[in-house]
């Protein structure tokens, strides 16, 4: 009978409200700091996702720009880049400059029109 007292003893003091609301803040804060290191972890995939796509455009860029100084280290890089940026021609070549016309002829004969006394009165009411 008293192992019987002993062990009822014991689970008054498991049971108790006190021992209960310390499990239950231990629990409260242990929630609260995996909620936290959740979110640093999402925030930490966003940021890789991030970088990643930086990465990605620094690399398309830099082979861009790869190309293009191996386009210029070429004797037909330098001509071109030249020929483009100063509009120069070689010894023997002409330049041909095409200029397209503002002034659009008028196929009918829309100025001989003289406009009569009852065209105005309808066209105010168009």
């Amino acid at each position: 009978m008293l192992e019987f007292k002993k062990r009822q003893n014991i689970k008054k003091r498991i049971y108790s409200p006190l021992v209960v609301f310390v499990l239950f803040v231990i629990l409260v804060f242990g929630f609260d700091s995996v909620w936290g290191i959740y979110k640093k972890k999402q925030m930490s995939d966003n940021n890789l996702v991030l970088t990643q796509q930086g990465f990605d455009k620094l690399k398309n860029r830099y082979d861009t720009l790869k190309e293009e100084v191996d386009r210029l280290n070429t004797q037909e890089g330098i001509e071109e880049e030249i020929r483009n940026k100063f509009s120069v021609v070689k010894e023997g070549e002409q330049v041909a400059i095409i200029v397209e016309s503002t002034n659009k002829a008028t196929t009918t004969l829309e100025f001989l029109k003289t406009e009569t006394l009852w065209d105005k009165i309808v066209g105010w009411f168009k």
